[in-house]
């Protein structure tokens, strides 16, 4: 093969290799780049990716529109509250979902987005499927076009039907007490710490011929006689004083007050604490007959605002009862059947199964909603103060009755009563009960008058009351009229599959309590979560991520060594065999339920297995307590 000599100068040699050199480098850079891009771009779609599973499987309702006011997206949370699929919602207005006073507020707000204005939250009432209402709080963030135009908004819609609903009792109660005291036949003041007179009502301008705004703000001293002022000083002083103290007196027989003209007249009084910080009193000047009747309906009308004001503060949502597993939907489907009529309602489940907030969402969805829905734990009251806490007590029934106590039923009166942990009624308050199930009325502790009232009943509890009935401890008539409408509530092992979801919702709960952001759960902690046998179920599981809440540092929900796992240590191959997962898994259910082997809690029941096989397979896995056996508590 020939040769071909090139002579080049070395200047011209030199230019050559400095260009050569700059292509080189361009080279270099152009490939940098097109990494880079390529990072990005795999970089975007992951947070694409990331952020569409966060908008879809959010349990808060989101959508967004466009500048028309058209659905451009929703979330599953937003479907499956309005019974919509997403094929029939996308592309139309979202006005149509509206009631039509709130479409106004809509359209309005929508104006408001497409001009720039500050965002600011509305209220606005959503229509389902069903044609149920449903009561929101819309907040909406917009995204812009280089145009400055508007392209879309996305709106986050925040239930509050249960607390509009809880606020318009509160305030029906508020004027329904409002009501008692104008037209009251008695005298009813409302007297402070210091003396002066706060509230004075119709009766008392009749009784004391004097107009209430002359005498609000000035002393009650100058209607009362020297011996009344007295005896109204004792009674500040004891009532409501210290724990234990009485929260209404009896005024001593024999008084008198004075009337405007200066007449001194003979009354007899019942002096109420109502506020102990302010030292807030109402005296009530009637006679004996009146003076029951108004101070009856008095008392439960406060009562019944103190329950509807917890109703509103501890705001108990429906969407805790959160998941869609078979067990969950049908425990659903039975709410929706039976919360219509008024038939008393069984709610059975494990501790920790969410047995109260089914009775809140029965209570909710029934007629009885605008009334009251009054609480009574059975197992947290003594046997001898279960009855009075029941059914009320007279003045001197017992040591310590000095007024008159109204109870949980007739404080439920049109609404409705739960009676958490029935088993544990004593056999004389089941007697009782059976008789208010079955007549609607009793009588009072120290009283031979009957009671009529009103009240749905809804029992729970985590105990076999059929096994209680067999074993006689629990009256087979009562259960027979408690178990008309049984719901029987998963335990959180039998509906794995909604793990995941309580964890999300549950994490982003109490994410927005601490003030953190935390936006997803790590796969290891899904797996952890869902691999644990949860004794204490969703409550356990509730407190586990309000515990890793806390403890995670980062935008990602972990679970840290504290949190047990189903097994414990491996063997020396690093993977545990099977008889180290059972002896551990047994173990670790027995120190759950204190050794108990048998009976209501026991570890059998937990494990599933009979008594008679879990002493078996201990004594086989040689699995003692302290060197002796487990319990056998049946």
């Amino acid at each position: 093969m020939a040769r071909l000599d090139v002579m080049v100068d070395e200047p011209d040699l030199a230019q050559l290799i400095r260009e050569l050199e700059g292509v080189r480098r361009e080279v270099a850079t152009l490939r940098e780049r097109e990494e880079d891009r390529t990072r990005s771009e795999r970089a975007l779609r992951e947070s694409e990716a990331h952020h569409r599973s966060l908008y879809l499987d959010t349990p808060v309702m989101l959508h967004s529109i466009d500048y028309d006011g058209r659905l451009v997206a929703v979330n599953e949370h937003w479907l499956r509250v309005m019974g919509y699929t997403r094929e029939e919602v996308l592309g139309r207005p979202v006005t149509e979902f509206l009631t039509a006073e709130s479409r106004r507020r809509a359209t309005a707000g929508l104006a408001e987005l497409r001009a720039g204005e500050p965002r600011r939250d509305i209220e606005t009432c959503l229509v389902t499927r069903d044609g149920e209402p449903i009561e929101v709080v819309a907040s909406a963030s917009a995204q812009w076009d280089d145009g400055g135009r508007m392209r879309h908004a996305l709106v986050a819609l925040t239930d509050i039907t249960a607390r509009k609903r809880a606020q318009e009792a509160l305030q029906r109660s508020e004027e329904r007490l409002g009501g008692i005291l104008r037209s009251a036949m008695d005298a009813i003041l409302l007297v402070d710490g210091g003396g002066t007179i706060r509230l004075f009502n119709p009766a008392a301008e009749r009784v004391f011929g004097c107009e209430a705004t002359e005498a609000c703000g000035g002393p009650i001293e100058r209607f009362l006689s020297p011996e009344f002022r007295a005896a109204l000083a004792d009674c500040f002083l004891c009532l409501g004083g210290s724990e234990g103290s009485p929260r209404s007196v009896f005024a001593p027989e024999g008084l008198t007050a004075i009337r405007a003209t200066g007449e001194v007249f003979p009354v007899e009084a019942t002096i109420s604490s109502v506020d102990v910080e302010q030292g807030l009193c109402t005296i009530i000047l009637r006679d004996v007959e009146e003076r029951r009747r108004a101070e009856d309906e008095l008392r439960r009308l406060r009562l019944e605002q103190v329950y509807l004001r917890e109703e509103i503060a501890t705001e108990h949502h429906p969407t805790e009862l959160v998941g869609s597993s078979r067990t969950l939907s049908q425990v659903l489907q039975h709410i929706t059947t039976v919360a219509p009529s008024d038939s008393t309602v069984l709610v059975t489940g494990e501790t920790g199964t969410g047995k109260e907030l089914v009775a809140r969402a029965i209570h909710r969805a029934s007629r009885r909603r605008d009334a009251a829905m009054v609480t009574v734990n059975c197992a947290a009251l003594s046997p001898g103060l279960i009855e009075s806490e029941m059914f009320g007590h007279e003045k001197g029934a017992f040591t310590g009755a000095i007024a008159r106590k109204v109870g949980r039923f007739e404080l439920a009166d049109g609404g409705t009563i739960l009676l958490d942990e029935v088993g544990e009624l004593s056999p004389e308050v089941q007697a009782k009960l059976l008789r208010v199930l079955q007549e609607g009325q009793f009588e009072r502790v120290g009283s031979a008058k009957t009671v009529r009232v009103n009240v749905r009943v809804i029992a729970a509890t985590n105990r076999d009351l059929a096994k209680a009935v067999a074993d006689g401890r629990f009256r087979a008539d009562l259960f027979y009229r408690l178990n008309v409408f049984p719901i029987q509530l998963p335990a959180l092992r039998e509906r794995r599959e909604d793990i995941p979801v309580l964890a999300k919702y549950f994490t982003a709960k109490y994410a927005s309590q601490a003030g953190k952001r935390i936006e997803t759960v790590s796969k290891k902690a899904l797996s952890s979560l869902t691999a644990y046998h949860w004794p204490g179920n969703v409550r356990e599981l509730q407190n586990i991520i309000e515990r890793a809440v806390l403890l995670s540092r980062g935008p990602e929900l972990v679970l840290g060594d504290w949190f047990r796992q189903p097994t414990d240590s491996p063997g020396a191959s690093g993977v545990a065999t099977l008889h180290e997962v059972q002896r551990a898994h047994i173990m670790k259910v027995l120190e759950l339920t204190g050794w108990r082997v048998s009976g209501d809690g026991g570890a059998a029941r937990i494990l599933g297995l009979k008594p008679t096989t879990l002493h078996a397979r201990m004594a086989k896995l040689q699995i003692h307590r302290n060197g002796g056996p487990a319990r056998n508590i049946s």
